[in-house]
């Protein structure tokens, strides 16, 4: 009687698997296709001296959307325009280019643009002033 069994199971595992297997391919979903998101607007922007980090200031003007963004600081001594830090909150899935990386020189205008999730683009004009 051993031997009836253990023949029937080797036979058993290929009827199973061809009833069983079409069944799991049907049984799975097609994945969900999600829209890529458009939002290429600032959400929040500060402005801060590298030597006081904590003091954070935030524009007059804030023209997202016309790009324009304009902030004024006060005259701090150690502390120059060239040596800032940037702030800068934006939608998730979005990229910052040229990206806000460590100290910058605002002494000038500075040019960005925010590249939204489905690669439409948003061009920034940044202001800072004492």
């Amino acid at each position: 009687m051993a031997g009836n069994l253990n023949k029937r199971s080797i036979f058993s595992y290929p009827f199973a698997l061809v009833l069983w297997l079409p069944l799991l391919l049907w049984a799975c979903e097609s994945p969900q296709q999600f829209a890529l998101r458009g939002d290429n607007q600032i959400i929040n922007l500060l402005v801060a001296y590298a030597a006081e980090p904590t003091r954070t200031y935030t524009p007059l003007i804030n023209d997202y959307s016309s790009g324009e963004i304009q902030v004024r600081v006060p005259s701090i001594s150690n502390a120059s325009l060239t040596q800032m830090r940037v702030l800068i909150t934006i939608p998730a899935g979005a990229v910052v280019t040229p990206a806000f990386k460590g100290n910058m020189d605002l002494s000038k205008p500075y040019r960005f643009s925010i590249i939204a999730e489905n690669g439409d683009k948003k061009d920034y004009l940044l202001f800072v002033y004492q």
